[in-house]
Formats: C-alpha cells, structure tokens, sequence
C-alpha cells in the first residue's frame, strides 16, 4: 500500500521530502533521465526535455545536499553536547576529530548547494553556467586547538571509539575521491 499512496502523491505533484530515501530515487531517476538524453547525438536530443532534466536535476540535488548539510551539522552539535563518557583516555581527542570531521562534511554539502543553485539561476535566466570551482573537503578550520588531522593509532583508544573514527575517516575519503566528480 504504501508504494500506492507514493505514486498517488507523486502524480499529484508532490514530492517527497528532501533527504528520504524516496527523494534519493526521484534525483537518481532523474540523473539516469538525464544522462540518456545526454547519450543521444546532438541532433536526437530534445533540448527542452534537457533544460528541464537539467534544472530538476540541480533542483533536486540542491535539496539533497541541504538536507545532508543539517544532519551533519545537527550530529555534531550533538555530539558536543553528550557528556563525556570516559570510555578510553582517547575519547575526548576522537570526539573533536568526529565533530571536525562532521562539520567538513556539511561545508562540503553546502557548497554543493550554492553551486547547484547558482547553475539553476543561471539555466533559469537562459545564461550559461558560471565557472566554478567544486567543493573541496577542508578540515583544518573545524579541528579544534591540539586536535591533529590525523590521529595517530592509539594504545589508550577503545574499539567504540576507533570504530566511530575510521566511519568517518571512511566518508572523509570517500567526499575526497569525489572532488572532481561533478555530480
């Protein structure tokens, strides 16, 4: 039932809220839309239908990398505000380097979201896209004061924590393998 009430309310014009998992598969659908007109020659492409894959596919993108922005943004400020839980002499150092790592992430997204917004404005207004430079992960201006970029392996870590650092160390590299990626 719920597939049913999801066509209805996309046939209806609405959409799902950005971030959901229902909203990931309208910008993938939409990229795939776009990517086969793409695929086409030049003289089979519809150039409308194009305009428009292209404008709803920054649209949709600026949404989702909004909605990432604030949950990592929202995760950080919560994880400053847990008290400490003393579970290894590590874990204040870890935590600094899990809220820099957080922080990154979003400015990360968040940069996405004003070149994909500056794009849409311009395909708006009939302009060609400005010339811009995409998003760079940087955690230097979030790490905190003595908190290293890279924490050296400890022996007074515990496995809660080295687990909680190599996830984010594991999405670090993976926004970083992405930097040229336009997607």
């Amino acid at each position: 039932m719920p597939g049913l009430l999801q066509a209805l309310a996309l046939a209806l014009g609405f959409e799902p809220a950005a971030g959901s998992p229902e909203h990931r598969e309208l910008l993938y659908r939409a990229r795939k839309e776009r990517s086969d007109q793409l695929a086409k020659p030049p003289g089979q492409r519809d150039e409308a239908r194009l305009l428009e894959l292209t404008k709803r596919v920054l649209r949709l993108r600026a949404e989702a990398a909004q909605a990432w922005a604030q949950r990592m943004r929202r995760s950080a400020d919560m994880m400053l505000q847990q008290p400490d839980s003393g579970c290894c002499r590590d874990c204040v150092r870890v935590r600094l380097r899990v809220v820099a790592s957080l922080r990154a992430n979003a400015a990360w997204h968040e940069e996405w979201v004003r070149i994909s917004t500056l794009r849409l404005q311009a395909l708006e207004q009939g302009h060609p896209s400005p010339p811009l430079t995409l998003p760079h992960l940087d955690l230097q201006p979030h790490l905190a004061e003595g908190v290293p970029e890279d924490l050296p392996p400890s022996i007074d870590r515990c496995a809660a924590c080295q687990e909680a650092l190599d996830k984010h160390l594991f999405l670090e590299r993976d926004l970083l393998a992405r930097a040229d990626a336009d997607p």
